[in-house]
């Protein structure tokens, strides 16, 4: 968490900012060395003498009209903008005028020691009225330009793009429309309302990729160190429709309604695949269950007296 302060006009209001996305529980690579298992670290290597260059060595350089240049450590540290700690909200918008395409990171923001009254009088203020504030952070060597909401608690804080960094649509093709007729319509219409649900509920859409991922993790410790042969982590491309067939659009919605999909159960978290390390621990649970067993059977073969042949 970091902290800054919301500022505008005169008021002030300390603010602790905290990150939306959580990033524990994912699995996550690191390269290793294929032939032994270690880990291997990245290194510079300069193009000209075919040397490793040490960080200390390292400058900053632009494409030029003349070429390349070069600037020292201290000409790009210069030309960083100062963090000044502040959000400073310039104006204030209707929620609905801001295009998604503008948002990038999202961070929740509680109230600073001594700001919750303030914290939340700005929070009902953007919520009843609809609006958003927009302004500008300077941090960690940047110029943002944020948005604040208000959310069903408190306030949430948005990065957007800045306007010369987000392409305009006008640049993307889109065909033409062609004639379409009433009945395409009515059947795309009845479609939507068909599959159309209240809300957003991100819960009942679950990771496949993620899931698939520790499917093949949990398969393959399950083999105890037995190397997967290669290219069993594709997937299979599902195909529903012949390559570059072309369907009747008419059609293709008449048969979408009458078998639109019913809500799809999802499943529960104890049906959902073990998690590498608790697989770890049952197997080593198992093992030593069964090692007692095997030593008293031990014992007990090496303390039995032998038998010989009759005595004639």
């Amino acid at each position: 968490m970091s902290s800054a302060t919301l500022s505008l006009g005169l008021v002030a209001i300390p603010v602790g900012i905290h990150a939306t996305r959580r990033r524990e529980g994912r699995i996550s690579y690191h390269l290793v060395h294929a032939k032994d298992g270690s880990r291997v670290k990245r290194q510079y290597v300069c193009e000209e003498e075919g040397v490793p260059v040490e960080s200390d060595e390292l400058a900053r350089a632009y494409e030029g009209e003349e070429g390349e240049v070069v600037m020292s450590k201290e000409e790009a540290q210069a030309a960083l903008p100062k963090a000044t700690g502040r959000v400073d909200l310039i104006e204030f918008i209707p929620a609905e005028t801001i295009d998604p395409v503008y948002f990038d990171n999202a961070y929740y923001l509680s109230p600073g020691k001594g700001g919750d009254r303030a914290y939340h009088l700005l929070a009902e203020t953007l919520r009843d009225g609809g609006s958003v504030g927009v302004g500008t952070q300077l941090a960690r060597g940047k110029s943002y330009l944020v948005a604040v909401r208000a959310s069903q608690l408190g306030l949430v804080m948005h990065t957007l793009h800045h306007d010369e960094e987000v392409h305009r649509e006008q640049q993307v093709p889109h065909g033409e429309p062609g004639r379409m007729s009433a009945s395409e319509r009515e059947m795309a219409r009845s479609l939507v309302v068909q599959l159309g649900k209240k809300a957003f509920d991100p819960s009942k859409f679950e990771d496949e990729a993620d899931q698939s991922l520790r499917k093949v993790i949990a398969e393959h410790e399950d083999k105890e160190g037995a190397h997967a042969a290669a290219g069993n982590g594709h997937a299979r491309k599902k195909k529903s429709a012949k390559d570059g067939q072309v369907v009747d659009l008419l059609q293709a919605l008449r048969a979408s309604l009458e078998g639109a999909p019913k809500k799809r159960a999802t499943r529960s978290r104890a049906t959902r695949s073990r998690s590498p390390g608790r697989r770890r621990a049952a197997r080593r649970g198992r093992a030593g269950r069964a090692r007692p067993y095997a030593a008293r059977s031990a014992r007990s073969s090496s303390t039995r007296p032998r038998t010989r042949g009759r005595a004639r």
